[in-house]
């Protein structure tokens, strides 16, 4: 049921960052994985998803 509730929370992070590039994406997912594998609740995977895809985003502007 964690496991479920973590991939539903991500999924709706990628949603809110859907407009974020490939390689964007790319990292939010491996955040979040790495987030999750360390034991981080779907709060914690969420935001490290999404703080990821905008500092990717953010770099990749300039």
């Amino acid at each position: 049921m964690k496991r479920q509730m973590m991939f539903l929370i991500l999924g709706l992070g990628v949603l809110a960052v859907s407009s974020c590039s490939n390689e964007a994406m790319t990292n939010a997912a491996a955040s979040a994985a790495g987030t999750a594998i360390r034991g981080g609740n779907s709060d914690q995977v969420t935001k490290s998803a999404v703080r990821s895809a905008i500092r990717t985003d953010l770099r990749n502007q300039n």
